[in-house]
C-alpha cells in the first residue's frame, strides 16, 4: 500500500486535502466519489513525510521555483478548472478555489488578475486574452469556442488532454538530445583546450625549426592565437545568441500566420471578398490554385469549379 497526497471538493464547493493509502491514484479516486467529492489532484506523498513535516521543505523550496507561469503550471490550471466546470461550479466560485490552490505566488496574482476581468463583464477567453505571455492564442482560441458552444468543461478537458501530450512529446525529444548535447560541449571543450593550451607550445617549437610551415598548421596556429587574445568577445557572442534565440522562442507562434491572418481580416479584404462572392470574377486566391493545377492555361484561368467558364469557351457560347 502506498501513501497518496489528494485535494478534492465536494458539493458546496469546499475544498478537501489530506492522504489516504491505497494500492494506486485510481482507488484513490474512486474512494473520494464513493464519499461524494470531485477529485482534483491525486499524487503520491513522500516517503515517510507527513503534510505537516513537508511544510518546511516546502517552504524553503520557494526559494527556487520560477518567478513566472510556466507550461506545467498552466497545464494544472486548466486540468483543474475544467474538473470544477464539470462538477457544476460557476466560474467565479472555480477560480476562488483555484486562487486558493495556487501552487505559487506568480499563477495566484495570475489567477487574481482573470477572476477580476470575469468579475467585470468580461468572457473568460477575454481575461486570458490579456495574457499573451502565459496563455497562446491557440489555448485563447479553444476557449473562446468552448464558451460559443456552451460546454466550456469538455473543451477544457480535451485541451488540458492535448497539453499532456504535448509535454510528453517535449519531455521525450529532450532525453533524445540529452546524449548529443553532451557529446558536442566535450568536442568542442576538447577543441578550445588544443586550440588555446596545447597548440601554443607546438607554436615555440615550429618557430624554432625555422621552416615554413603548410597552410592548414598556419591556419589552427591563427586560431588559437585569436581563441588566447579573443577570448572575451567569443563568450560574448555566445551570451547574446543565447540571449537572442531565448526571447525569439518567447514570442507568440506562427507571427507571419497572425499577420497574415489580421491582413485577411481587414475591411479592405472583407470588401474584396464580398466583391469576388458577388460578382462571380474568380479571386486572385483561385487563380492561383487553377494555375498550379492547370500550368497549361495562361489566361481566363477559370472554370465552373474555380468561379467562371474559360474565355474561348464563353466565345462559342457556352454556359455554365
Amino acid at each position: 500500500m502506498a501513501l497518496f497526497r489528494y485535494r478534492a471538493v465536494n458539493a458546496a464547493g469546499d475544498v478537501a486535502a489530506g492522504e489516504l493509502e491505497a494500492a494506486n491514484e485510481a482507488e484513490i479516486v474512486d474512494r473520494l466519489r464513493d464519499q461524494g467529492l470531485m477529485p482534483m489532484n491525486v499524487e503520491a506523498a513522500l516517503a515517510g513525510r507527513t503534510v505537516s513535516a513537508a511544510g518546511p521543505a516546502l517552504r524553503r523550496s520557494r526559494w527556487f521555483e520560477s518567478r513566472t507561469v510556466t507550461r506545467d503550471q498552466v497545464l494544472g490550471i486548466t486540468r483543474e478548472l475544467a474538473t470544477l466546470l464539470r462538477a457544476g461550479l460557476p466560474l467565479d466560485r472555480a477560480m476562488e478555489i483555484l486562487i486558493g490552490l495556487a501552487p505559487t505566488v506568480p499563477v495566484a496574482q495570475l489567477l487574481q488578475t482573470v477572476r477580476d476581468e470575469v468579475r467585470g463583464g468580461k468572457s473568460l477567453s477575454q481575461a486570458i486574452d490579456m495574457h499573451r505571455s502565459v496563455f497562446s492564442r491557440f489555448y485563447v482560441n479553444i476557449v473562446r469556442a468552448g464558451e460559443a458552444g456552451g460546454a466550456l468543461g469538455v473543451v477544457l478537458t480535451r485541451l488540458a488532454d492535448t497539453m499532456e501530450r504535448n509535454k510528453e512529446l517535449r519531455d521525450s525529444v529532450k532525453s533524445a538530445l540529452i546524449y548529443p548535447t553532451i557529446l558536442i560541449a566535450v568536442a568542442v571543450t576538447s577543441v578550445m583546450v588544443l586550440l588555446g593550451f596545447v597548440v601554443p607550445q607546438f607554436q615555440q617549437t615550429f618557430a624554432q625549426a625555422g621552416k615554413a610551415l603548410p597552410l592548414p598548421t598556419e591556419i589552427v596556429i591563427i586560431l588559437g592565437t585569436g581563441l588566447r587574445k579573443y577570448w572575451w568577445l567569443l563568450l560574448l557572442i555566445v551570451v547574446a545568441l543565447t540571449w537572442v534565440t531565448r526571447r525569439r522562442l518567447r514570442l507568440p507562434p506562427a507571427r507571419s500566420g497572425n499577420s497574415r491572418d489580421e491582413r485577411s481580416s481587414s475591411p479592405a479584404s472583407l470588401k474584396r471578398s464580398h466583391h469576388w462572392a458577388t460578382s462571380g470574377s474568380t479571386s486572385p486566391l483561385s487563380q492561383r490554385s487553377c494555375r498550379k493545377s492547370h500550368p497549361a492555361r495562361k489566361r481566363g484561368c477559370s472554370s465552373t469549379r474555380y468561379g467562371r467558364l474559360p474565355e474561348r469557351l464563353r466565345k462559342r457560347g457556352w454556359s455554365p
